[in-house]
């Protein structure tokens, strides 16, 4: 399954780096399409390919266990 995880309070390049750095330190660096920033909109896109409900929970508890950032 593939996945597009919005990610708010992600507006700048060290937001993208941190966030990233929690994916690769927890395994999920191989499931990461892409991690980009939407200019202007305080958010960010997280896309996931090969995953499964219980890894897209994982991630979501990752992130959102991370302040200031919330997965919508």
């Amino acid at each position: 399954m593939e996945i597009k995880l919005i990610i708010e309070g992600m507006h700048c390049d060290a937001c993208q780096t941190l966030i990233g750095m929690e994916i690769e330190e927890n395994g999920f660096e191989d499931k990461v399409s892409s991690l980009k920033i939407l200019a202007g909109e305080n958010k960010g896109v997280l896309q996931l390919k090969n995953v499964t409900e219980e890894d897209v929970s994982t991630v979501k508890r990752l992130i959102n266990a991370m302040e200031p950032y919330k997965v919508e």
